[in-house]
């Protein structure tokens, strides 16, 4: 059946900055950074935040930071995997023998233990005394190499971890060539030019199959999607199970739920990721799946046999399963195509990765996250001015949200070939690749091309009718094409031909229009010259603004372009506000506000009964063998705030921050 499916551009935008909007106000203290309790430090006292650039970098986590190389280069060091980067590092002995806190990352942080305010694999470290002893040992140790050997090193390790570069240096380098992420063509012009390459792409399947197993594919795929009698959102009936974890992974899940599939979330059964991580930013993308905590991966011992029937029963139940793992990684987990397809000959596998290409590439077995990938690309040199002050573009979620949303496309078009043509493909996309997706205007190079990359904190826009302006009482930002110059009606700004006058002229005629009119005025004064304009807002603000008791959202059921919804009694502990699923409209189905995110293990024994049809006998013993488990910790979220033991120790820390030019 068809449809009518509209995507709201606004929409689009605040899903894919769900993070940057998202309210938990009863979050504990633990997991703040110091950015974020200076920042209400700042808005409390009325104090302007005009910290340089050396200044923020010493607020940053050891294990979330830029560090100088040898070569003046510099490689972006994760918060995950902290012991391999110390041992990398050559330091992780010293840090031990100086007495590293170590302990459990999901008990409550007045459980660590007396006098100890921080552990090593939380996230952020807690304690000033623990920041400044491994940030300055790991400052010293970086300058031991150049950054390019850090990346190889850290790769060869499986840390997340790389140099930094320039988006030209990255369309430039073996890996992005080599990897199919940028490919070469011929152009009239500009001659051989270095373009992005596919964002999502089918690896096609490399388990034979015959004409017969085509044709049952066929028949049971299209059993998906029988016709209703009432509408149904369009994947209905799509069974997934997610392994994946921490944003990208489970977002890819996520949306395939919002959109009718049923979604089993499998996670092992003792957490490989801290409480900020694997929870707080597991609220967005886990909401609407059900959660089973079970260990999977192979392990000789007495419980293997159950491991192996528990993944059996979910791949031979499964339409897709999503892993976010390199592909040495996925052999290690029984997840590569050919032992999938040995169970169920049907199953998507949908493989997402951080390097990941097309092509094979040097980097492609490298481990990565968002940040890895913001620094790789450009983004963190373009943001924070040049190589000599990256910056990273926003604290969560700037390229991983977008990566789900590509993951389930690549998803949705490998379930349309397989219900044509019985043939089960593998569905890709990287963090990689849609880093080159969401700065696609500087993702060219040919001989002769001069770079223009507006780039720094300071930067305004990028020419004179797209940038921001002063009001009398605020700021505006006016979008408008230099093509369109003409259409401008420049007498009302004081002048008789705007395209007649350099860039810093034009820039200066329309300020001195603006900077004696209140915003108010200002917004349709731009508009009668011919001139889109908006005012300057904040996330927080849109949020309030548009905050409603919507609960299903359909193509034509309402005026408003954006929506939050309210959890008033989240499991997390109190209330939740966060964007509403209405950046993907329908016409024949409502999209609904899914359940909250379960807890981790919620559902197992549910799961493992009603969907994959043990006993409860047997249920008993693999909760008994501790193969299944139904939590991580008593608490949805472990509690504590370790940053009131350390009070004089962080004021300290802060002051000498704040001495600093």
């Amino acid at each position: 059946q068809g449809d009518s499916i509209e995507v709201p551009l606004a929409a689009g935008l605040a899903d894919a900055l769900v993070y940057n909007s998202m309210e938990v106000p009863a979050l504990p203290q633990r997991y703040l950074t110091i950015r974020e309790l200076e920042i209400a430090r700042s808005q409390e006292e009325g104090k302007e935040m005009n910290y340089s650039y050396n200044q923020i970098s010493d607020l940053l986590d050891p294990f979330y930071h830029t560090y100088t190389c040898k070569d003046n280069g510099h490689s972006m060091c994760h918060k995950i995997h902290q012991q391999r980067v110390l041992e990398a590092l050559d330091i992780w002995d010293d840090m031990v023998a100086q007495g590293l806190p170590q302990g459990d990352t999901y008990a409550d942080s007045q459980d660590w233990g007396k006098g100890i305010n921080t552990i090593l694999g939380v996230y952020p470290l807690t304690d000033p005394l623990w920041i400044t002893r491994l940030k300055t040992a790991m400052k010293k140790a970086f300058l031991k190499r150049p950054a390019a050997d850090w990346h190889k090193i850290f790769a060869s390790m499986k840390i997340p971890g790389g140099a930094t570069q320039t988006t030209q240096e990255f369309v430039n380098c073996e890996h992005a060539l080599s990897s199919g992420l940028i490919r070469e063509r011929m152009w009239p012009g500009s001659g051989l030019t270095k373009e992005p390459g596919e964002v999502v792409w089918l690896q096609r399947a490399t388990v034979p199959s015959s004409e017969d197993s085509r044709a049952q594919c066929i028949r049971a795929a299209a059993q998906s999607f029988q016709p209703q009698k009432e509408p149904v959102l369009w994947l209905a009936g799509t069974k997934v199970v997610d392994l994946s974890n921490v944003i990208a992974g489970p977002t890819i899940g996520g949306i395939l739920s919002r959109f009718g599939a049923t979604v089993l979330k499998v996670d092992p059964t003792s957490p490989t990721y801290d409480p900020l991580v694997a929870v707080f930013m597991g609220v967005p993308p886990n909401v609407g799946k059900l959660s089973l905590l079970a260990d999977l991966k192979p392990v000789s011992d007495g419980n293997n046999r159950l491991r192996s029937e528990i993944f059996r029963r979910l791949v031979k139940w499964a339409d897709v399963v999503i892993v976010n793992q390199v592909k040495y990684q996925l052999h290690a987990l029984r997840c590569d195509e050919k032992s999938l397809k040995e169970i169920n000959p049907n199953v998507i596998l949908t493989q997402f990765d951080g390097f990941g290409g097309p092509l094979q590439g040097p980097f492609s077995e490298a481990v990565a996250y968002d940040d890895i990938l913001q620094a790789f690309t450009g983004i963190m040199a373009r943001f924070g001015g040049g190589l000599n002050t990256p910056q990273e573009h926003a604290h969560l979620g700037t390229i991983d949200v977008v990566s789900g949303w590509s993951g389930a496309l690549a998803t949705c078009m490998a379930l349309f070939k397989r219900l044509r043509t019985g043939q089960a493909d593998i569905a890709r996309s990287s963090l990689a690749a849609n880093a080159i997706n969401i700065q696609l205007p500087f993702m060219v190079s040919y001989k002769g091309k001069v770079s223009c990359e507006p780039s720094g904190p300071s930067v305004l826009g990028e020419h004179s009718l797209y940038r921001w302006y002063k009001t009398k009482d605020g700021n505006v930002f006016i979008a408008t094409l230099l093509t369109e110059i003409d259409t401008v009606d420049a007498k009302k700004l004081g002048c008789s031909n705007l395209s007649s006058l350099s860039e810093p002229d034009r820039i200066a005629v329309i300020q001195r229009a603006l900077i004696d009119r209140l915003t108010s005025d200002a917004i349709p004064f731009l508009r009668a010259a011919k001139i889109n304009a908006t005012p300057m807002g904040s996330m927080a603000g849109t949020c309030k603004a548009n905050t409603t008791n919507n609960r299903t959202f359909k193509l034509g059921t309402s005026s408003r372009t954006l929506h939050f919804n309210t959890d008033p009694d989240h499991a997390i502990g109190g209330r939740v506000t966060m964007f509403s699923p209405c950046s993907v409209l329908s016409h024949r189905v409502s999209v609904p506000v899914p359940s909250p995110a379960p807890k981790y293990g919620e559902h197992s024994e549910r799961i493992l009964q009603d969907v994959l049809g043990f006993t409860s006998l047997e249920v008993s013993k693999m909760m008994a063998a501790g193969v299944v488990t139904s939590k991580w910790s008593d608490k949805y979220i472990p509690l504590g705030n370790p940053w009131a033991n350390v009070k004089s120790e962080y004021d300290a820390f802060i002051k000498k921050v704040r001495s600093k030019l």
